[in-house]
């Protein structure tokens, strides 16, 4: 229901999404990006700088890893990683695919200012050069 609400546009308060530590199925990570994707894309012709839409997002648990996170970016598809402005997928146990595909759907984001990454071992040099070259 949440995601519904959300790419309805009908919730213009809630700013921020915190549930960090929970599990959360790849599939449900992939509506929600797709609910954050139609949010912004319902309201392209407003300010993001203004918009008081998802913002904020931190979401998962240790396990997610990139399976997670891939299915997120799909739903993002298209939008150029919504209005999300800051992104936390720290100790998400990701790898370089994961974040490969944070690079992805963020590359065009005139919105992302904040990514936090930390404790994701896995991620290694070819994670961050794969990221570094996504965008």
């Amino acid at each position: 229901r949440l995601s519904k609400a959300i790419a309805s546009g009908v919730n213009t308060n809630l700013q921020s999404i915190s549930a960090s530590g929970h599990d959360v199925t790849p599939e449900s990570l992939k509506t929600f990006g797709l609910a954050l994707s139609t949010q912004a894309n319902n309201n392209n012709d407003i300010d993001t700088s203004s918009f008081s839409g998802i913002t904020s997002v931190a979401i998962g648990s240790k396990d997610m890893g990139d399976e997670g996170v891939i299915a997120f970016c799909e739903g993002l598809e298209g939008s150029n990683g919504g209005l999300v402005r800051c992104l936390d997928f720290g100790w998400k146990n990701i790898g370089k695919d994961g974040v490969q595909a944070i690079g992805t759907a963020f590359s065009s984001s005139k919105s992302l200012t904040q990514l936090d990454l930390s404790r994701n071992n896995s991620i290694g040099c070819e994670g961050i050069l794969g990221l570094a070259s996504s965008s």
